[in-house]
């Protein structure tokens, strides 16, 4: 998301044990969301069907 940028942005530390000590535990694999997504999106008629 760095389009137009001349240098690096500033450093990004992501620490997943933080995010677990903070209540978010819960996965869902990517591939999964996008396809449950994409189905919801379907059933409301904003996507046409596969």
């Amino acid at each position: 998301m760095g389009y137009g940028r001349d240098r690096p942005g500033p450093p990004a530390i992501v620490s997943t044990i933080k995010l677990m000590q903070a209540g978010f535990c819960a996965v869902m694999d990517t591939e999964a969301m996008f396809r449950k997504a994409f189905a919801e999106m379907q059933d409301r008629k904003l996507l046409p069907p596969r």
